[in-house]
């Protein structure tokens, strides 16, 4: 149950990071809540970092915004 656990802390903390970059603190504290996880660190400088919290797990997450004109996957 412990791998559980600390997937649900991961993907809380990483849904609350993409947040971040989008809608600041308010929104990555909103995110972690839906996902069942206290937000408990949140910084945003260039990199939008967060700690989410989830009963005894935590997890760290990290985001940022990038433009790119074009995707290279998507290349012929």
């Amino acid at each position: 149950m412990r791998l559980v656990g600390e997937s649900r802390a991961q993907i809380a903390a990483d849904a609350a990071a993409l947040a971040g970059v989008i809608g600041g603190e308010s929104a990555a504290r909103r995110l972690a809540l839906m996902n069942g996880a206290v937000l408990c660190e949140f910084v945003s400088e260039s990199i939008v970092s967060v700690r989410a919290c989830m009963g005894s797990m935590t997890a760290r997450a990290y985001a940022r915004e990038k433009q790119v004109d074009e995707v290279p996957t998507l290349k012929p």
